[in-house]
């Protein structure tokens, strides 16, 4: 299965549990461990599926043609099986599916159902690997859709339970001593083209050095992953030892500082962050919001501009001086954000 991974940059803005959206994530990246997929690594010669034990077991196999999960969509009974796009191509039945915001029953996205019941299937497909007394739950869209709901009802309870303020935001210096990083990544959506780009500062909100880098095509957070590790890599070569670093990503953020597992698509760069985190100095990693943000983002944005690698700016480029200035002089923008 030969998907385009710039492709389905779009689902970072679905509304799904971490859990699933990373699961979603890994499918779109061909890294799921099917029979087909690990007899591609050399972990097996065996191409069969283990629950029906016909057709060789590929992603379009376990999650739409094996009896198993037919029978799973069929008690789920919802567009996603009624829509003609079921008997449609792999990546056309995943692309329509993950595009539908129809609600069901008023509440329930129809993009939101469909992931979650791939989850469920992929999550009954392991366990019969490894236990072969296992059998699917005779109602298992029960399941799937209480699932749904009481995520929707626990995410809506925890909106809810916060409350909000408007505040004014804008990018604030480090502490003396210290240098503050700022990075940022960016993505052209007709064409998949990412880039990245960064900026080193002072107590005093000087300029010390910065950079902008075009990578090609890949997706957002890739991009974001790029900005974090050459910004990082750029502040230990010049020699800086106390460095505070900002991302304007959560995602990105988040998968620094929690265990990544072997088959994430981005492993090797989410290693190669941590591994420049943890050498010899105090260098603290934390979200902010764009409003704080908005050099590193124009930085990254002029990363398209440039030609494939990194360049590095000992002084500002023309493109963001006012941007910059506007840093200088504590410029702020409202937001509305949780009061806690």
């Amino acid at each position: 299965m030969n998907l385009t991974p710039w492709k389905w940059n779009f689902i970072w803005k679905l509304l799904l549990p971490p859990r699933v959206l990373h699961f979603l994530w890994v499918l779109l990246h061909n890294r799921l461990l099917t029979n087909v997929g690990r007899a591609a690594r050399g972990m097996t010669t065996d191409l069969t599926c283990g629950r029906c034990m016909a057709g060789q077991e590929d992603e379009d196999h376990v999650f739409r043609t094996c009896s198993s999960s037919s029978r799973i969509w069929e008690d789920i009974s919802t567009s996603v099986t009624k829509s003609a796009s079921y008997n449609s191509e792999w990546e056309s039945w995943l692309f329509e599916n993950l595009k539908c915001t129809f609600l069901i029953g008023g509440r329930i996205p129809s993009y939101l159902l469909f992931v979650v019941t791939l989850w469920f299937i992929w999550k009954w497909r392991c366990e019969k690997v490894f236990d072969v007394n296992f059998t699917i739950p005779p109602s298992p869209g029960k399941i799937v859709m209480q699932y749904v709901e009481s995520w929707l009802d626990a995410n809506a309870k925890l909106e809810d339970s916060y409350p909000k303020k408007s505040c004014m935001l804008s990018w604030t210096a480090p502490p003396p001593g210290w240098v503050k990083l700022n990075v940022d990544g960016s993505r052209i959506s007709d064409s998949g083209f990412i880039a990245a780009g960064g900026i080193i500062r002072n107590e005093r909100k000087s300029w010390l050095v910065g950079f902008a880098l075009n990578k090609g095509s890949g997706d957002v957070i890739e991009a974001e992953l790029w900005g974090i590790f050459e910004g990082l890599n750029l502040a230990w070569k010049a020699g800086f030892r106390k460095v505070e670093v900002e991302s304007d990503s959560m995602y990105a953020v988040r998968l620094l500082s929690n265990d990544t597992p072997l088959n994430h698509p981005l492993f090797n760069i989410i290693s190669d962050c941590k591994t420049i985190l943890q050498r010899e100095w105090t260098c603290t990693l934390r979200h902010t919001f764009k409003e704080c943000n908005r050099t590193a983002d124009s930085l990254a944005k002029l990363g398209h501009l440039l030609h494939l690698g990194m360049s590095v700016f000992e002084d500002p480029p023309a493109q963001i001086s006012a941007v910059m200035e506007e840093d200088s002089r504590g410029l702020a923008s409202s937001r509305i954000i949780p009061s806690l």
